[in-house]
């Protein structure tokens, strides 16, 4: 998947969540990538897209009570923070 349809992607799939009253988990988005792209790829074109300014990346509330899977899965940020939300900005 180049980044162009990474891109749509994400966007769909946060349209999608914000339609259902929240932000997009990155945890769903990279396991429902997880057969297109490796980690790497998608840190990549998650910070490339914040970046742009095409989306926020949000921590989660208390990131503590998340499993270790799922903390697993968040992007962690090169200021060390741990993002767990995508917003799509219009």
């Amino acid at each position: 998947m180049d980044y162009e349809a990474f891109k749509a992607s994400v966007r769909e799939a946060s349209e999608r969540a914000d339609s259902e009253g929240h932000p997009l988990s990155l945890p769903d988005l990279r396991r429902s990538l997880s057969a297109l792209l490796g980690r790497a790829e998608i840190d990549e074109y998650l910070l490339r897209l914040h970046r742009e300014g095409r989306i926020h990346l949000l921590s989660h509330v208390d990131s503590a009570q998340l499993s270790a899977s799922e903390q697993a899965d968040c992007l962690v940020h090169p200021s060390g923070l741990l993002l767990h939300w995508i917003r799509w900005l219009p």
